[in-house]
């Protein structure tokens, strides 16, 4: 709710530093094949999903953000705090079906975030990473000629941390 503090969110490399920015308790959930990344970015909580269902528990989050959208707002709604919100980074074209299903669901909200490059923006994330505050971790770098590999990457849903595709 806007004015209340968010307790706590699940979130992507990136955003999770920027809430830990606005003070929010994190909880990341990943497998722990990913300890030196946990250990970089020190989320509050952790929740390995392999080993918890993390789905099926009694925890409640005011804002659950999808960065790898593996879930959706129907799988998470019963996790959301009444007035939460599900943020994901993939827009689909069943999320505008999600949005009508959430208005039956005591208030709670579906986002997509659709970035768009601002210099403004670009300019406030080097500041961060120039303060240290903003930690860039990259998971693997891929040449343009080899950008199959990179998506491949990304596909597989086990990164620690960007991964780069670097022009000559």
């Amino acid at each position: 709710k806007q004015g209340e503090p968010i307790e706590e969110i699940f979130v992507g490399h990136f955003a999770l530093q920027i809430a830990r920015l606005y003070e929010a308790e994190i909880t990341a959930v990943c497998s722990s094949d990913h300890a030196d990344l946990l250990e970089i970015l020190k989320p509050d909580h952790h929740i390995d999903y392999r080993r918890r269902d993390y789905l099926n528990e009694s925890l409640r989050y005011d804002v659950i953000f999808d960065a790898a959208g593996k879930e959706s707002f129907l799988t998470c709604r019963k996790i959301l705090n009444s007035g939460g919100t599900y943020i994901t980074s993939l827009p689909r074209p069943k999320l505008l079906i999600h949005k009508l299903i959430s208005l039956f669901t005591a208030g709670k909200r579906v986002k997509t975030l659709l970035q768009r490059p601002r210099s403004a923006d670009l300019e406030l994330l080097a500041h961060l990473v120039d303060e240290g505050k903003l930690q860039v971790v990259i998971d693997s770098v891929h040449m343009l000629e080899n950008v199959a590999d990179a998506h491949r990457r990304a596909e597989e849903y086990s990164t620690g941390g960007k991964i780069i595709v670097q022009v000559r």
